[in-house]
This record gives C-alpha cells, sequence and structure tokens, in this order.
C-alpha cells in the first residue's frame, strides 16, 4: 500500500450522502503522507481544483486522473466494469486486492453505488426489498453529521477525525489479511482429509484464524470444509464446519475421549487438549 501526496484539500458532491464517497474518505485521511487530516468540501470542484493534484477530488467531476487525484466513475458507460470512489481511491493506494479479499462489503457496496441495488440484487439472485430490511439507522447518524457541511463550510473535523481512524483500521486489517495469506499459502492449505478441505490454522494465534481463517477459505474458492484452529477459551483445538458441509457432523464426535465439547448442531467440536489427530476426528466427523 501506499501514501497519497501531500493534499490541501478533498472535495466530494453535495446533497444526499452516499457510502462510496464517505468510505473514500476515510482510506484517504488514513493514507495522506503526514498523517495531517484534511479539510473535506462537499460541493463541485473548479476547473483549477480539478488540474491541481494537491485537491483530491472524489465521486464528482467526471474524470479519473490520477496524476491530478480525481477520482470519478460517472463517466462511464453502462457496460464498464462496476467502480465507485473508493474503489478507485483503493487501486491509487494499491489495496484493492488486499480490500477486495478480506472485507465482503467492498464488493457489494461497490457494485450497489456503480449499478443500483436493484441491479446488485438481480445479479445475485436475491430481492432488493428483503436486503434493505438489514440496513442499519445508525448509518444515518454518520450521514446526518457528514450533511452539515455543504458550499465552503467544510465536514465537521471531529467526524474527519473518526473516519481517519476507521480508515486506518481497514487498512491495518487488510494489510494482516495479507500477511496471514502468504504464510497460510506457504503451508499449501487447504489439505483434503477423508475427501474433505481443510484449513489448518493450528500454527496460527486463535486470534489471527478468527479475524482472517473465514476470508482466506473465501478468497480460495473453497465451498464447505472444515476450519482447525487454536481455541480461544481453551487448553485444546477448535475445529468449525464451513458452511454447513454436509459432509461433516462433529456431534458425531460427543463422548470421544478428545473431546470437550461437541455442539448438538454439529457445526463446532473443541478438544480437551492438543494430542489429538486432525485425521482421526474428521474421520469421526464425516457422515457416512
Amino acid at each position: 500500500m501506499k501514501k497519497l501526496v501531500s493534499l490541501d484539500r478533498i472535495i466530494v458532491h453535495g446533497g444526499r450522502s452516499h457510502a462510496d464517497e464517505i468510505i473514500a474518505v476515510a482510506l484517504a485521511e488514513a493514507s495522506t503522507c503526514d498523517g495531517q487530516i484534511i479539510p473535506v468540501f462537499r460541493r463541485d470542484p473548479t476547473a483549477e481544483e480539478l488540474d491541481d493534484n494537491r485537491t483530491l477530488v472524489l465521486d464528482v467531476g467526471g474524470k479519473l486522473d490520477d496524476w491530478a487525484m480525481n477520482f470519478d466513475h460517472h463517466q462511464f458507460d453502462r457496460a464498464h466494469e462496476p467502480e465507485c470512489a473508493f474503489s478507485l481511491l483503493a487501486s491509487e493506494i494499491e489495496a484493492y486486492s488486499q480490500l477486495t479479499a478480506f472485507f465482503p462489503w467492498f464488493d457489494t457496496w461497490r457494485d450497489i453505488d456503480s449499478k443500483g441495488p436493484f441491479f446488485w440484487a438481480k445479479h445475485r439472485g436475491i430481492d432488493w426489498e428483503t436486503v434493505s430490511g438489514l440496513l442499519s439507522p445508525v448509518d444515518d447518524l454518520v450521514r446526518d453529521w457528514w450533511e452539515e457541511a455543504s458550499g465552503d463550510v467544510p465536514v465537521d473535523e471531529d467526524l474527519l477525525v473518526r473516519l481517519q481512524k476507521q480508515g486506518l483500521k481497514i487498512l491495518e486489517a487488510a494489510a494482516k489479511f495479507e500477511e496471514f495469506a502468504q504464510k497460510a499459502d506457504a503451508l499449501d492449505m487447504p489439505k483434503e482429509v477423508e475427501g474433505i478441505k481443510v484449513f489448518d490454522f493450528r500454527d496460527f494465534s486463535a486470534r489471527e484464524s478468527q479475524a482472517y481463517g473465514g476470508a482466506y477459505a473465501k478468497a480460495k474458492g473453497v465451498k464447505g470444509g472444515v476450519i482447525v484452529s487454536q481455541d480461544d477459551r481453551g487448553p485444546g483445538y477448535s475445529f468449525f464446519r464451513r458452511e454447513d458441509d454436509p459432509k461433516v457432523d462433529f456431534s458425531q464426535c460427543a463422548g470421544k475421549p478428545y473431546t470437550g465439547f461437541a455442539h448438538a448442531g454439529g457445526f463446532i467440536l473443541k478438544t480437551v487438549d492438543r494430542n489429538v489427530s486432525v485425521g482421526g476426528i474428521i474421520s469421526d466427523a464425516k457422515k457416512a
């Protein structure tokens, strides 16, 4: 990931706010060379600002020009691959692949902003009206605060400080995921045990496995399977059935000498210690 050039200001569109420019600003504030908070104005850019590479223009202006620091997507035609303000900026700071691999929201909100919610939902075979019921009213707190700014009245610096912290958190998590993935790749995962894909993360900490294991398995394009990791609550290992894989039922391991806990639902097993055979446990849990 790289830092942005020194900036004097950031320009985004006015009116109703959207997730893409707010996320883009969070990433931009987290990627500045000196760590200073860059003022954000919600208005159309001037011609001079569009040509000034110390002015970052996001989601407005009708231009994509990385030298001049212009990152708009509205000039693309309908057939263009989905892009939005934060995805274009993510490419600029060389974080696109890490972000899209680790954060499920990245592709979702990029596509929704670029193609519209109904197009996005139809493309995935779901109903937008159903999905929209999951949207949180808490999001309005940020948007209302953001929309207090207009014209030459900048976005409240207190909000920008919080967005910078969030941007730093996002970029740090993406970088750690990339490091995790490289280590996991070196261990040649997943392994196949009894015809079941097994992601064996016992060499990683429990926190690392919980934070990045699922995303790594998804990035590998593997459906189902099992994740094995250190137990975060006890001295043994934790076995987790991914995506309710129909080939695995850990409730079948209840009562075994190695079992500390076997969920009745069959998706979690915790061992009493680490003196266990992964292959043996997978064999016991495999459904006939």
